[in-house]
């Protein structure tokens, strides 16, 4: 579907509905939430108004399910955050399954015990989320540590077959990614996604700490400097030492399993028009992955107004991506510019 400007999410509904009646074929749908960090600190909260409509409109729109981008939480040790993320999130159970992705506010650093060292990939969200629930739906595949949502795979239903999703850690560490090759090797013939927090910058580049100077805070992470292509913001080796970036997670993984057909992230806390990247990426072996970052935390008057993609798909590889939000006025409920309401095409595994 092109672009086009539609007054409001219900109109949006009734086209896209004719469309698939008058074609006499069905789509299903997999709904990204991006960062939901700013949502706590306004009344009502926009996170809940994202899942409500999720859960509500499951049948509707043939949601098959949900992925969450990562900065779950604003404070890593707000035990009240994690609560009503708990909460929010609870809304989608027994519903639509769902993928969470651990950013770096949902990280903060403990001492490890009995030494000198800092571990700055401690969280809470084991303690919000239960283990024990998630590793014994049909769904779950299996986690790089027991006990541990911070690096899992999941093998989820859509559009008549499986679909594994493998979600890792901000800054994946050598041997994640080494058990992620593992479980995509395994997998070879499934279309698989790749769930982690930081991988794609505003100007629809990877993060590369190699080729690009990293910044943190003031006006220069506001807005990307066009006399400064050399720098990125936020790139997450420059949080945590040990791990990897966008450009080396394609190195190393994306760009050597062609079952890739995506890789979602959030992350970057600029505001519009810099909100949201893509990237099409074809590998050696001509097939196409799409990396798609979105992170509209910068806009609007509640930390990004609620709003979360839709991504439409089609057993031919047709995909559409919408930008909608349940929580504005109905006619700002999409965002119809060309980085927020796009289509694609993918090539599935053994379609």
């Amino acid at each position: 579907m092109d672009a086009d400007v539609v007054p409001n999410s219900s109109d949006t509904q009734a086209v896209l509905d004719s469309a698939s009646r008058e074609a006499g074929e069905e789509f299903w749908t997999i709904a990204v939430l991006p960062d939901t960090q700013s949502s706590y600190y306004h009344e009502p909260s926009f996170f809940e108004a994202e899942t409500r409509w999720i859960a509500e409109n499951r049948d509707r729109e043939r949601i098959a399910f949900v992925l969450h981008e990562g900065d779950i939480v604003d404070s890593a040790w707000d035990t009240s955050q994690w609560t009503a993320a708990g909460a929010s999130m609870g809304l989608l159970d027994g519903k639509v399954p769902y993928v969470l992705a651990v950013g770096n506010h949902d990280l903060g650093s403990t001492r490890v015990p009995g030494s000198q060292l800092i571990d700055p990939r401690s969280t809470l969200i084991n303690q919000y989320f239960s283990y024990q629930d998630f590793s014994t739906t049909p769904t779950f595949g299996g986690a790089f540590e027991s006990g541990h949502l911070e690096n899992t795979y999941s093998l989820l239903p859509g559009g008549g077959q499986t679909w594994v999703v493998v979600s890792l850690e901000f800054s994946p560490r050598a041997e994640v990614i080494a058990w992620a090759d593992q479980v995509l090797t395994a997998h070879a013939n499934v279309p698989a996604i790749l769930l982690t927090h930081a991988y794609l910058y505003s100007d629809g580049q990877r993060y590369d700490h190699v080729g690009r100077i990293c910044v943190f805070g003031g006006d220069t992470c506001t807005i990307l400097d066009p006399s400064r292509p050399d720098t990125q913001c936020w790139n997450p080796t420059c949080y945590i030492g040990d791990g990897t970036d966008g450009e080396m997670l394609w190195n190393s993984l994306v760009k050597v399993h062609s079952n890739l057909l995506f890789v979602f992230s959030g992350h970057v806390a600029n505001p519009a028009p810099f909100d949201a990247a893509r990237l099409s990426s074809t590998r050696p072996d001509g097939t196409v992955c799409h990396q798609l970052m979105a992170d509209f935390q910068a806009d609007g008057a509640t930390g990004g107004d609620g709003y979360f993609r839709l991504l439409r798909l089609w057993r031919d590889g047709r995909v559409q991506v919408r930008t909608f939000s349940p929580y504005v006025d109905p006619a700002a409920a999409n965002l119809t510019d060309d980085r927020d309401q796009f289509d694609l095409t993918i090539q599935i595994p053994g379609g």
